[in-house]
């Protein structure tokens, strides 16, 4: 079996980027500091990931706990946990 390279598409560049991106809006862990325009690591489930905060201002330390909102390629991108009322 084979197959050319100019047989691939690329995506539909009238696609809207939210379109490539997944929703998961659920709790992870800090391993790794999170700080402003630097990639963290968390633990999301029983996976290692990148992570960026959401807020550009934002830092979250080792042991925080975050949302994830949403993912992109292979970083996911969170806020602040919400506390409980």
């Amino acid at each position: 079996m084979s197959f050319s390279l100019l047989s691939l598409k690329r995506p539909n560049e009238s696609l809207k980027s939210e379109d490539f991106l997944t929703k998961l809006r659920s709790q992870a862990v800090v391993i790794e500091d999170i700080k402003p325009g630097h990639l963290g690591r968390i633990k999301h489930k029983t996976t290692y990931w990148f992570s960026l905060a959401i807020d550009p201002t934002q830092t979250f330390q080792a042991g925080d706990l975050v949302e994830v909102l949403y993912r992109e390629g292979n970083t996911l991108f969170v806020q602040a946990f919400p506390k409980e009322i």
